[in-house]
């Protein structure tokens, strides 16, 4: 077909797009789409946990003898913990005020950072009270009592321990 420009030249346009040009393009966005959405499910599956830099833990007024706590790494709100006490690990959801025990197992621990899986269904919800949740000054305070054990947890996260 011949068409003219903006400055009246004719110019030769092809309108009959080949059938091997389009399967190419075709091909060529599926690939672009399965590259883009496969990362995207296979991290929705397990959640990435970091070290903070400073915290301070007390189990029953006294300090734990074996403990940690972690935060989602990809999370810009610190509302989801994960806590390791002794041999346990209890994920905290200061929103819902809600303590779940997750399975030892399912936590892998890497380099610098802790994996768990994303669904916790599973998990065991413990009985929780008396949460407070607080800016306390220099920290923000996080404390419940798991009810059905009688024991009281009482974290200060230091403004900055990011």
């Amino acid at each position: 077909m011949i068409t003219q420009d903006r400055n009246g030249r004719r110019r030769f346009t092809n309108t009959r797009v080949g059938l091997g040009e389009l399967v190419a393009c075709v091909s060529l966005l599926a690939l672009i789409a399965a590259l883009i959405v496969t990362p995207r499910i296979h991290a929705a599956d397990t959640i990435t946990w970091v070290q903070y830099r400073a915290i301070f833990m007390r189990v029953d007024d006294d300090s734990a003898k074996e403990w940690n706590v972690w935060r989602d790494a990809h999370s810009k709100k610190d509302e989801v913990l994960l806590i390791q006490w002794n041999k346990r690990y209890f994920r905290v959801n200061t929103k819902l005020q809600e303590v779940r025990e997750i399975d030892p197992q399912s936590v892998t621990h890497g380099a610098k950072s802790v994996t768990s899986p994303a669904d916790d269904s599973t998990a065991k919800v413990l009985p929780s009270d008396g949460w407070i949740l607080r800016d306390v000054g220099s920290a923000d305070r996080i404390y419940f009592e798991l009810t059905a054990e009688n024991h009281k947890i009482d974290i200060n996260i230091p403004h900055g321990g990011r």
